[in-house]
């Protein structure tokens, strides 16, 4: 049985490398503009690994290609989508339980009330919402039954982050790098979505550092590349996520009765590396004067303009009683040239005011499901920053209904769960007998 284990860990491992390698090609010739045969035979080889490997295997591919989203498509679709779609119906055709799910009805609901919209890009966006949940919920699932130490999960950042850094890299290997202007890999429309994703990943992994001492030095290296990456980008949003972490996490070191002294020292020892490096080191003091520029420069530059393209969509919205309903659909055809780069706008666009307790409904059953287990635990206060970085993100960033977003909101349902239960005190544990959420 170890043996067929052992054979079972390398195949997968092997499966995994083929996607990254695959996926690493894929982005070269994207970033080359070169289509054709190569291309699609190398998103061929894709399907090999999306359908033989595990769950496990399976979340750290897809938490790898987050970062490809918006670089890698097949026809209109992201890679994500297509194969999301190849592993829900596999599962489907494969799993032993055909009870139908509890939150497919509440999924129908939120396809049938887009459909009554007869806004194409709505009942679109529903039918991939409803594809990256079920995957989502399904790969969650199977992590709980067998990550009791949360090294799986640790696992899925360390394999975010290296897409977000290979992304990087691939596109400076291509395109170069101008230190004057907005790093992006896809030009100015992709600037903030890296900012937010390298924040993400820099925010999970100093988590995980905190918690465990698990692969620290490479988690420590992924942060500092990360953190370039993010004052590259001169995003506004990158920034403001990290202060909160910052703060967050700061306030929780201090305040922990367990070694407050020391953790005092590291804190104190890490803000004054910072301070250091942000004001001796003539690069990366560079970097923080030219993102301060821009937040003080909110009122007129793209900051500002963000208002009043919100000011313009709401105007819109509550123009007449069908829009405030159902929404606008196509925002192109009210005289709006740009998305709100607002989640809750977006969403209000999209499905209307009727439309919002519907996929808000979607989402919280969503969590409910993520969060919920055969054991007791205590939600650890602590756990939440992910949920609320993601929050914070997305009032400058898009709606998560139908693309990766809302793999990335799930992932910070599943990190409540993770840093409750795979990384509190085993001691702790099994002295718990109150719960926060059953």
């Amino acid at each position: 049985m170890g043996q067929v284990k052992n054979k079972q860990f390398s195949l997968n491992q092997i499966l995994f490398f083929v996607a990254v390698v695959a996926t690493a090609a894929l982005l070269m010739l994207s970033l080359l503009n070169r289509q054709g045969g190569v291309m699609y035979y190398a998103l061929f080889v894709l399907i090999v690994p999306v359908v033989f490997v595990d769950d496990k295997t399976f979340a750290k591919i897809l938490m790898f290609w987050i970062p490809f989203n918006t670089v890698l498509y097949i026809s209109s679709f992201s890679i994500i989508i297509v194969f999301a779609t190849f592993r829900v119906v596999k599962d489907l055709i494969n799993t032993k339980n055909k009870k139908i799910d509890s939150l497919i009805p509440v999924l129908f609901a939120f396809l049938i009330y887009s459909l009554f919209t007869r806004y194409s890009d709505a009942v679109m966006d529903s039918i991939k919402n409803a594809i990256i949940i079920l995957l989502s919920l399904k790969l969650f699932d199977s992590l709980k039954e067998e990550d009791e130490d949360g090294s799986a999960f640790g696992d899925m950042i360390v394999s975010f982050s290296c897409g977000v850094i290979l992304t990087v890299v691939g596109s400076i290997a291509v395109n170069g790098i101008d230190f004057s202007s907005r790093f992006s890999v896809t030009g100015s429309s992709g600037v903030n979505a890296l900012g937010i994703m390298s924040a993400t990943c820099i925010i999970y992994l100093a988590m995980l550092i905190s918690q465990t001492d698990k692969d620290r030095p490479l988690r420590t290296v992924l942060v500092l590349l990360l953190l370039t990456t993010g004052f590259l980008t001169q995003s506004r949003t990158f920034l403001l996520m990290i202060v909160i972490a910052a703060l967050w996490m700061t306030l929780f070191e201090i305040g922990s009765r367990k070694n407050m002294l020391r953790n005092t020292i590291i804190v104190v020892i890490v803000l004054i590396t910072v301070y250091i490096l942000f004001t001796r080191v003539p690069f990366m003091a560079d970097l923080l004067d030219k993102m301060m520029n821009r937040v003080d420069k909110l009122d007129s530059d793209s900051g500002g303009g963000r208002y009043i393209l919100w000011q313009k969509y709401l105007e819109t919205i509550f123009s007449t009683p069908k829009t405030i309903l159902f929404g606008i659909g196509d925002y192109k055809n009210y005289g709006i040239m740009q998305v709100a780069h607002n989640m809750w706008i977006e969403i209000i666009a999209e499905y209307g005011f009727l439309g919002l307790p519907v996929a808000i409904l979607v989402y919280v059953h969503s969590l409910r499901r993520i969060l919920s287990s055969g054991e007791r635990y205590k939600i650890r206060l602590f756990s939440f920053l992910p949920m609320i970085i993601f929050f914070v993100a997305m009032m400058y960033s898009h709606t998560p209904i139908g693309n990766p977003n809302t793999v990335v909101f799930l992932l910070s349902g599943y990190a409540v769960y993770a840093f409750s239960k795979g990384f509190a005190p085993r001691e702790k544990k099994q002295k718990m007998t109150l719960s926060d959420y059953e």
